[in-house]
């Protein structure tokens, strides 16, 4: 009789260790590993929009094609994260405050991009014509000197024109636009 209970035993071990194995089992594991995935490729895709926007702002990055790279991979990964996320309500919650970050980080991305497009410009063409006015002539003295004087004066004047230098700054105006008027009359060359 002994082998019965022991067989007996034995079967009911297997019984709540194969019931234990399948409640133990996560049947969205691949699901969960997709959604880590996607949140990497997030974080990467961030970190590397944030380096692109510094390269193009210090104007190592002369085109944006690499930050609409990064955008696309952003928004991509958000996708794929969104589809592999659970349903609960805090989950929904996280995902909607997630993508509203995301649209705002674009909406920002895009105004950069206008805003360094037009410093770089602008930048470019300060220093082409810093060049030009600073080998203006050679009989008449260049008026870079002139327009300098002149932008440190008009920033001691208030908004009224009224200064303790305004007397000087409207002499230095006026011989300004003598130059000026002899800038206009002359062809530039570039």
């Amino acid at each position: 009789m002994k082998p019965v209970p022991s067989a007996l035993g034995v079967g009911i071990v297997l019984l709540l260790l194969t019931w234990l194995l399948m409640r133990g089992m996560n049947l969205e594991a691949r699901s969960t590993e997709e959604t880590l995935h996607a949140l990497d490729r997030m974080a990467i895709a961030q970190s590397g929009l944030q380096r692109d926007i510094l390269r193009a702002r210090s104007g190592l990055l002369r085109n944006y094609d690499l930050i609409n790279a990064e955008l696309d991979a952003l928004r991509d990964a958000f996708r794929s994260v969104r589809s592999g996320g659970g349903q609960t309500a805090e989950i929904t919650a996280t995902m909607h405050a997630l993508a509203t970050a995301l649209n705002k980080q674009e909406k920002l991305t895009e105004s950069f991009k206008s805003t360094n497009a037009v410093l770089q410009n602008s930048l470019s063409y300060f220093s082409l014509f810093s060049i030009w006015l600073n080998t203006y002539g050679e009989a008449r003295p260049p008026p870079a000197p002139i327009v300098t004087a002149l932008t440190i004066a008009s920033s001691h004047a208030d908004c009224s024109g009224r200064s303790s230098v305004s007397g000087k700054s409207y002499g230095r105006c006026g011989k300004w636009q003598t130059e000026f008027g002899r800038l206009r009359a002359r062809p530039a060359r570039c």
